[in-house]
């Protein structure tokens, strides 16, 4: 995908793969389900205001690797989620590339996003996400927290969205730098 300035993000993100990739494998993210984020993700989603919301904590390194996931119990047969995705896919690494966070109440309105495989093949329709920072260098991105939806939301939600996703990453953030001080104790 290209920014505004022609620069293609996928590869300032891969330019960033090592360095991600190494600090998310260093707080043991990367490869095996968390139940704290499993929990984050369960609350994520039902304090949302999204129907039937599925939500995910999200660490990018050469791929997407949701170590927190929600899936409604009503959409688990109907949704192969797995936790690990393409860097191609979604909006999480557009948030990772931008540093800040992502309110889309209907992916669907925007050129730049109703194309993304996600949104044709899942039938994802609305999008919050907010950036979370490697504790130890605050400049990295490392990963997301995010929320999507079938149903898109009214414009008017997008600054409710916005002010939510931001708080949530606040907390989700708060839990990542806890954990990196416990593991230099």
């Amino acid at each position: 995908m290209l920014d505004s300035t022609g620069t293609d993000q996928l590869t300032r993100l891969r330019e960033q793969t090592p360095a991600r990739l190494a600090r998310v494998h260093a707080l043991g993210l990367f490869s095996e389900p968390d139940a704290e984020f499993d929990r984050f993700a369960s609350a994520l989603a039902r304090e949302s205001g999204t129907d039937e919301a599925l939500a995910m904590v999200n660490f990018l390194g050469d791929r997407q690797y949701f170590a927190g996931l929600w899936v409604p119990p009503s959409a688990r047969d109907t949704v192969a989620m797995s936790r690990v995705m393409s860097l191609e896919h979604g909006w999480c690494p557009e948030v990772v590339d931008r540093g800040k966070a992502l309110p889309l109440y209907d992916v669907c309105l925007s050129p730049r996003f109703r194309t993304n495989e996600v949104a044709n093949e899942f039938g994802i329709r609305t999008y919050m996400g907010a950036p979370l920072f490697d504790p130890q260098d605050p400049t990295l991105p490392i990963g997301t927290v995010c929320v999507i939806g079938k149903q898109p939301r009214p414009k008017e939600d997008g600054e409710q969205m916005l002010a939510f996703i931001k708080e949530r990453a606040q907390q989700a953030q708060f839990l990542l730098n806890s954990r990196v001080h416990e593991q230099l104790l």
